[in-house]
C-alpha cells in the first residue's frame, strides 16, 4: 500500500511539473528564445532531474497535440550564435497556431 501511495504521489508531482514545463516552453516560444536542457533543469525540474526525459516527452506531446507546436533540437556549430553550449531546442508552429498562442497570452 505504501508503495502504491508513493507511486501515486510521484505521478501527481510529475503531472504538475509537466504543466509547469508546458507554460515555461510556451513563454519561451512566445519570446522567441531558445531553450536549453540546463535551463529547464534549473528553472522547472530542480528536484526532478532524473525524470527530465519523461516530463519533456510528455510536455512535447502535449504541445504538439493541443497547440500544434513541434520541438526540434538545433545543432549549433562554432562559432555559436547564442551563449548556450550543448543542445538547444526550438519550437515551431504554423501561423494559425501563432495567432492562437498570442490570444492565449493576452487572455492568460
Amino acid at each position: 500500500r505504501d508503495q502504491e501511495d508513493a507511486k501515486s504521489l510521484l505521478q501527481d508531482a510529475l503531472w504538475v511539473k509537466k504543466k509547469e514545463l508546458v507554460w515555461f516552453l510556451l513563454s519561451k516560444y512566445l519570446a522567441k528564445e531558445p531553450i536549453t536542457k540546463a535551463e529547464v533543469l534549473n528553472s522547472v525540474l530542480k528536484d526532478y532531474q532524473d525524470y527530465f526525459l519523461v516530463v519533456l516527452g510528455q510536455a512535447s506531446e502535449y504541445l504538439q497535440l493541443i497547440f500544434g507546436l513541434e520541438m526540434k533540437e538545433l545543432s549549433l556549430s562554432p562559432p555559436y550564435t547564442t551563449q548556450h553550449t550543448g543542445p538547444v531546442l526550438s519550437i515551431e508552429a504554423k501561423d494559425k497556431i501563432k495567432e492562437t498562442l498570442t490570444a492565449c497570452q493576452i487572455l492568460g
